[in-house]
């Protein structure tokens, strides 16, 4: 069948074989991967992210695998360095309406984070007389809820025993709860058809 990328969240980590589980969103099927070898969006934090000319608004900072890149239409920019270069630009996936852009590395700031700049938007968020103040509470409130997931099935499984193995530069509880757009290959789906991105979790 065609390839697709589906959206799920890694759930646990087997030891022995050194693969994750993976539930993904659109049909709740799980599946044991080797999240190395398989090209894989995965989310490193959720942020507050500026699109020039456009005001902050809360977000998924994706990072990816070493197969990622060219897979699935998923290429990265010209202006994108090799390496840990921390003024690389950030790709980031919007909540609200799944929006995607890269974003310059200094207009991404982690959720919690308090500055002016965030507060005027909570203010925003909560001001009746603001338009699009609805829509942004709904966002923040995604945002919320995705972060604090995350943190929910790391906290589950952080209390079973589990070794510690490099899995593409992270440890495997590094993985835990975090949501990730997976390309799977040979794979069909009624609801997600090939080449389209549905949404899934990294499971404990």
């Amino acid at each position: 069948g065609e390839a697709s990328w589906f959206s799920g969240r890694i759930l646990k980590f087997h030891a022995a074989s050194g693969k994750h589980l993976v539930k993904y969103d659109v049909d709740l099927q799980e599946e044991w991967i080797d999240v190395d070898s398989e090209p894989m969006l995965y989310s490193n934090q959720v942020v507050w992210a500026q699109v020039k000319g456009h005001p902050l608004w809360p977000g998924i900072e994706w990072g990816w695998t070493p197969p990622t890149a060219g897979s699935g239409g998923f290429h990265l920019p010209s202006s994108y360095k090799k390496g840990k270069d921390s003024k690389a630009p950030k790709y980031i996936m919007f909540f609200g309406d799944d929006e995607i852009a890269w974003c310059a590395s200094d207009g991404v700031f982690p959720l919690g984070l308090e500055t002016k700049a965030i507060a005027k938007r909570h203010e925003a968020a909560a001001n009746p007389k603001n338009s699009g103040g609805a829509k942004l509470a709904a966002a923040i409130d995604l945002a919320e809820r995705e972060a604090a997931a995350a943190v929910a099935v790391r906290s589950a499984e952080m209390r079973a025993e589990s070794k510690r193995l490099a899995v593409a530069g992270r440890s495997p509880d590094d993985w835990l709860g975090l949501r990730i757009r997976h390309f799977r290959l040979n794979v069909t789906s009624v609801r997600c058809p090939g080449g389209t991105w549905c949404d899934g979790v990294v499971a404990a």
